[in-house]
């Protein structure tokens, strides 16, 4: 009898101890693997593509104001103005973020991890610009000049996109019970596209014309992508658990190219039909275009996006910034 005992116990002992460090390996402190989801929002400023939106608020804004500040200035009562600003051009200020990440435990303070993310913002707005102006000679007799433009612009739009896979490390700093606090430090590749889009009517009494312009650019990319801050979490039972990470990101897309088209459409006085239109289409790298304006006031200044002419320097999608965002994990000892 003890001899039959002790053998039942030889044979099962394996199984025993494979089921207690199988509900060891259970519990949270011990997982191996986890899946995570996440999303959130990210801080951004592209400068480069806002700097089309900077562009628009110069040429259709800004130098108006300080020529007519110098007409004024020059003429006195001889001259007469007024501006008309209704709306903002759209900049992109801010994304929002998400994406998956496998983490694989290493050692109890250290995991190794392969994410996957996405970031993406459109920004659209209608606005107008115009502006008013008489000019008079000193006599007030003789010559009257005056003149009404007005710039009416639909679906202003600026738009980012990019996806990131990552692979990187993570560090356990403290852990309390169910709380940890983790490092975070991941890097990887990244590609990315943007769009602009611009419908502007533009309209001058003194010349008697009315014209059309469509602008659309495409533009995409492979860049490179480094991210590093700090993760808080806490378990929810054996399995699951929450957490919020703040990071920030230097991702970069140096690289761009992609096409440009235009088209304008010119109407002469009360003319129901196009009478004059042309269309340029092109393709090649983004690049910054200069843009300076000299007058008597003094000069104005903003380079702004377009495609070819390889002198000028390269166009950079910049999407580094501050993250933040939640998450949730399920943890597991096998993959399979």
């Amino acid at each position: 009898m003890r001899r039959t005992i002790a053998g039942i116990c030889v044979l099962f002992a394996p199984c025993l101890m494979a089921q207690v460090a199988t509900a060891q390996e259970s519990t949270p402190r011990d997982a191996r693997w986890s899946i995570e989801v996440f999303g959130g929002s990210a801080g951004l400023d592209p400068a480069d593509l806002n700097a089309f939106s900077r562009n628009r608020e110069l040429v259709y804004s800004s130098y108006y104001e300080a020529l007519f500040q110098y007409y004024e200035s020059a003429f006195g009562q001889n001259f007469s103005s007024s501006i008309t600003k209704n709306g903002a051009f759209p900049l992109v200020g801010r994304g929002w973020t998400g994406g998956i990440r496998v983490a694989r435990q290493i050692t109890p303070r250290v995991a190794a991890t392969v994410a996957f993310h996405y970031l993406s913002q459109s920004h659209s707005a209608s606005l107008q610009r115009g502006h008013d102006s008489t000019t008079v000679n000193p006599d007030a007799v003789s010559f009257v000049s005056s003149n009404s433009v007005s710039y009416q612009f639909t679906g202003s739009r600026l738009a980012i996109r990019s996806y990131a896979p990552q692979a990187g490390v993570r560090w356990t700093v403290w852990r309390h019970r169910a709380y940890r606090l983790d490092a975070v430090l991941q890097g990887g590749l990244a590609w990315g596209s943007t769009e602009i889009d611009e419908n502007l009517d533009a309209s001058a009494t003194f010349y008697g014309t009315r014209s059309s312009i469509v602008t659309r650019m495409r533009g995409h990319g492979w860049g490179a992508s480094a991210e590093a801050g700090v993760r808080a979490g806490r378990d929810i039972g054996s399995r699951w658990g929450v957490f919020v990470e703040a990071t920030y990101l230097h991702q970069r897309i140096g690289d761009v190219e992609g096409s440009f088209d235009r088209v304008t459409s010119i109407r002469d006085g009360d003319a129901t039909s196009v009478e004059r239109e042309t269309a340029i289409s092109t393709t090649g790298r983004w690049r910054m275009q200069p843009y300076q304006v000299t007058a008597a006031f003094g000069s104005l200044n903003q380079p702004y996006p377009g495609v070819g002419n390889d002198q000028y320097p390269a166009f950079q999608l910049d999407l580094s910034g501050a993250r933040v965002q939640i998450g949730l994990a399920l943890r597991f000892n096998r993959i399979w």
